[in-house]
């Protein structure tokens, strides 16, 4: 494999048309949906950064992709007035349900403006993809890659909502292929670079920590493998990276230093608890909590991360649900959530890759350049199957870059022979189709060996399925058919009056006596109906639903037929 500066223009016409199909699916899906479940908050919380320079909203979440995010808000020029207990209790669902749909500007107004910025980042990232692998494998194993990844309907879901998940991904992935040209061509404006990025990734989510550990790792792995390898001192070059990062992180924060004590969150707890004494123990406690924090904001939010981690979180995994992770949650939602041929590609690359390095085809600059593709993956896969925060296949997106990088290379680099390319291509065809087939439900595609997203239910909740999209496609529901009197129990932060629907809350029907009472149509959140822990609506999981709303709401009509005995049917939302 070697690498070429010069790409035809083929390339970038390839590359062009790609891009607006992702652009048109994005856009066009995207329009059809509510907001999922942290989106009004994400925004909120970009906005406010912008008008107060106060960082105390959503701190779990750094705040470079939200700033980014709510750019375009600043032109339309929302009003963001609080109410003042809600600001000091920093309660960031209720203000953002409020921002959003409270404002003078409309909710989808809004959600399209912030959603559009992550498109086209999504968008970014597919060409830095394109390029990369085209500079170092060939024009074709370019364009495939960004195929794969542009198409691939996991991460066409994730590519179009206000969360930390697909900007990050940008930063990690552009962070490593930095970190790649450094140690190639070792130089000061490479380290520089390579710590901006990290601190963009940094300053994105806090799973970018793992760069440091792929750093020390591929610097390793590029010394046994390159054919000339760089001579440099590791700590310092550690050092560095971690200097520059931190700086750009700390700008981020507006260079925001204050101590724990100034923290409105924690104002009133922290005098319960840490009572002003004098004694030597609570003047060194008082010391401590008046000490002056660089960043505050950004430890405050690694705290809370580490707690959640430590405590766990409400998951969902194969009718189950807990509090604690399993090693077994991602590697289900791979398999599951991915499409079936790009599972398929995956694996023949994976074995053609190990079989070429037992024969000794690769030189040792594709050795070095397959893992640097592979061991990002490998290490942060691994630390997530380690993690007690299993919620969604979305948390394993920074990975995908690198995937289809390696299979775009693997399986269609320049050294690959006439026979493998046909079958790969024939691949590639059927992974479209399969793709096209999951427009417009992206966030709740399921591949067909699994059942599709009729039976996603039976191994993942959450944002992998039901994230609080579908309120749209249930008042479209309500518009085509005779739906009153409605029982609604929705999963989401999504304002239902807002979009007219008219409804009153889906009493618990744990058991028959439970539907005893009911005389409407109910309508009811995957999540809720079988992601709760305490089951309160286990009486509706043994009727047959009448239809469902997207994928995501189950809708039952006990007017007339308190048995459920109707037939199953597909949701009649428009799917073009």
């Amino acid at each position: 494999m070697h690498r070429t500066n010069a790409l035809p223009h083929t390339f970038w016409f390839c590359v062009s048309f790609v891009l607006v199909v992702a652009f048109a699916l994005g856009f066009a899906s995207v329009a059809q949906e509510s907001q999922t479940q942290d989106e009004a908050v994400h925004i909120s919380s970009g906005y406010s950064y912008w008008k107060t320079g106060d960082f105390r909203l959503n701190v779990e979440h750094p705040p470079l992709s939200k700033l980014l995010a709510t750019l375009l808000l600043l032109w339309l020029k929302p009003d963001f007035s609080p109410s003042p207990e809600a600001w000091q209790h920093s309660d960031e669902f209720a203000i953002g349900r409020e921002f959003l749909y409270r404002n003078h500007v409309r909710a989808d107004t809004l959600l399209l403006a912030a959603r559009g910025v992550t498109i086209v980042l999504s968008g970014l990232l597919g060409v830095t993809i394109a390029v990369w692998v085209a500079r170092r494998a060939g024009p074709t194993a370019g364009v495939v890659s960004f195929l794969l990844f542009a198409l691939e309907p996991t991460v066409l879901a994730h590519s179009r909502y206000v969360t930390s998940d697909l900007a990050v991904t940008l930063f990690i992935w552009l962070s490593c292929i930095s970190w790649y040209s450094y140690l190639e061509r070792p130089s000061s404006w490479g380290l520089i670079r390579t710590g901006l990025l990290t601190g963009m990734a940094l300053a994105t989510k806090f799973n970018a920590v793992i760069l440091y550990l792929v750093f020390g790792v591929t610097l390793f792995a590029y010394r046994r493998l390159a054919v000339k390898p760089p001579v440099m001192k590791t700590a310092k070059t550690i050092a560095a990276l971690a200097f520059v990062s931190f700086l750009f992180v700390f700008g981020t924060y507006r260079f925001d230093t204050r101590a724990i004590a100034q923290d409105p969150a924690l104002t009133s707890r922290l005098e319960r608890v840490y009572p002003k004494e004098d004694s030597m123990r609570s003047r060194m406690v008082q010391t401590a909590l008046h000490t002056p924090v660089p960043a505050y904001y950004f430890f405050r939010g690694l705290h809370l991360l580490f707690r959640l981690n430590q405590s766990g979180h409400l998951t969902y995994l194969m009718g189950s649900a807990g509090v604690h992770g399993s090693w077994k949650y991602f590697p289900v939602a791979m398999l599951v959530k991915s499409a079936v041929t790009w599972l398929v590609l995956l694996v023949i690359s994976t074995f053609a890759a190990a079989r070429a390095t037992a024969q000794r085809v690769f030189n040792p600059n594709d050795k070095w350049l397959l893992a640097g593709l592979a061991l990002p993956v490998l290490l942060y896969f691994g630390t997530c199957l380690v993690s007690s925060i299993n919620i969604g296949i979305r948390h394993l997106l920074p990975i995908y870059p690198f995937l289809c990088a390696f299979m775009g290379i693997v399986l269609f680099g320049r050294e690959r022979n006439r026979k493998a390319r046909v079958i790969s291509w024939a691949l590639v065809f059927v992974f479209v189709l399969e793709s096209s087939s999951a427009y417009p439900d992206y966030l709740s595609f399921f591949n067909v060996a699994a059942g599709g997203a009729a039976n996603g239910h039976r191994y993942l909740l959450d944002s992998n399925l039901d994230w609080g999209q579908d309120l749209k496609r249930l008042k479209f529901w309500t518009e085509t058919h005779n739906s009153q009197p409605l029982c609604l129990s929705y999963f989401g932060t999504a304002d239902p009056a807002y979009y007219g629907i008219q409804y009153r809350p889906l009493p618990a029907a744990r058991d028959a006596t439970g539907l005893v009472g009911l005389d409407c149509v109910v309508a009811i959140s995957a999540e809720h109906l079988f992601g709760l822990k305490d089951a309160p609506f286990a009486a509706l999981r043994s009727l047959a639903w009448s239809e469902r709303a997207g994928d995501s709401i189950y809708i039952y009509d006990l007017r007339q037929n308190r048995l459920g005995s109707e037939s199953p049917a597909s949701s009649s939302w428009p799917k073009n």
